[in-house]
């Protein structure tokens, strides 16, 4: 079974077995997240340090936000996305990524 790691090629997606797991990390490992989200992954531990991302988060762009909150949302409901946020302030990629982990979720 493949599993994620710090040198997964960011953005890529391999299953783990865990949808929750796979679906997260695939938006907080996307191009326009990784570099500042991957010191708040443990991926041995299979845990995030919220608090700290979160924290962390306030200070980038709106679109950024959106998809940390999204990520911790299917992670384990942690944080509620409103839809109509998401469709009015992503662009169309981080739309479309956002929707991958939507299936990735579900799967």
């Amino acid at each position: 079974m493949t599993t994620y790691t710090n040198t997964t090629r960011p953005g890529s997606h391999n299953s783990t077995g865990s949808p929750e797991w796979d679906a997260t990390l695939f938006l907080l490992r996307s191009p326009l997240l990784v570099a500042r989200t991957d010191m708040y992954i443990d991926d041995v531990r299979r845990s995030i340090n919220w608090d700290g991302l979160q924290s962390e988060a306030r200070s980038w762009s709106s679109g950024e936000r959106l998809l940390v909150d999204a990520a911790h949302s299917l992670w384990n409901d942690g944080t509620l996305v409103n839809l109509r946020h998401v469709f009015a302030t992503l662009d169309s990629g981080n739309l479309n990524r956002f929707l991958q982990a939507l299936a990735i979720r579900g799967s």
